[in-house]
Order: structure tokens, then C-alpha cells, then sequence
């Protein structure tokens, strides 16, 4: 994602958007977290007009993935039974509910004229500012 930022900025592309994770954090002990944490960074240092960064929970697809992942497919399975004791910003969220808010996120965006040279800024959107954006048509 980084690599693909620079390319990005590079071609001045004004307003980017990054799907991250929630618990991101470039300096956690352990992988995950620490890598969408380092890109995060990365992408920050880029220098964008504009960067939107979506850290959602546990992405849920629509249709099966061709790469197998053990854990990713017993916490899709397990994870919706749990929805209702869960707190908002760790409920697993479909992948379309994310797209969608980036979306909106972009029109917004555009609509205000903020991808205009000059209103430089970074936007993070957790997991429950997600499911909201998301949620509306």
C-alpha cells in the first residue's frame, strides 16, 4: 500500500484513501498491528493533499476468498454471533459497508472543494465512524 501511495503521489493525485485495521500502531509488538501501523506512517509521509484512512475490525466478505486463511474464516464464521455484546468499534464490518464509506467520504470531499491545493489534511475513520458513513444509501 505505501509503494502504491508513492506511485500515487507521484502522478499528483490529490485525495488518497488507505484501508488499514483498527489497533494499527507502528510501534505495537506484534506483526499485524505494526505493519498497518508502519504503512499508515508511510502513507502520511507521502504528502498528500488529502489522506483518508479507514481503520476497520474484521472485514467480512461477500464471496469466498481463493487464498485460504484458517483464522480469518473461523472469526467470520464466529464473530456475527457476538455482534450484540460487542461495542461498535471492534463489531465486524462487510467489506461493502467500507467501500461505500470511502465513497462517501471522496464525494464529500469533492463537493467541498478540498482537494484544492492548500487544505492539506489526514482523516482517520475507526471502525464505528465506518459502520455510520457506511450505513447510510
Amino acid at each position: 500500500s505505501s509503494r502504491v501511495a508513492r506511485l500515487a503521489k507521484e502522478s499528483n493525485v490529490p485525495h488518497f484513501s488507505l484501508v488499514s485495521s483498527g489497533g494499527a500502531n507502528a510501534k505495537s509488538a506484534f506483526f499485524y498491528p505494526r505493519l498497518k501501523g508502519e504503512t499508515e506512517e508511510a502513507c502520511k509521509s507521502t504528502g498528500f493533499r488529502q489522506l483518508s484512512i479507514f481503520q476497520p475490525s474484521l472485514l467480512l466478505t461477500l464471496h469466498e476468498r481463493p487464498e485460504r486463511r484458517m483464522g480469518e474464516a473461523i472469526a467470520q464464521s464466529v464473530m456475527p454471533w457476538f455482534n450484540w455484546v460487542l461495542p461498535a468499534k471492534a463489531k465486524p464490518i462487510r467489506v461493502d459497508t467500507v467501500a461505500r464509506a470511502m465513497r462517501l467520504d471522496f464525494e464529500k470531499r469533492w463537493e467541498e472543494g478540498s482537494l484544492a491545493p492548500g487544505n492539506a489534511q489526514v482523516s482517520v475513520f475507526s471502525n464505528d465512524t465506518i459502520h455510520e458513513m457506511g450505513s447510510q444509501k
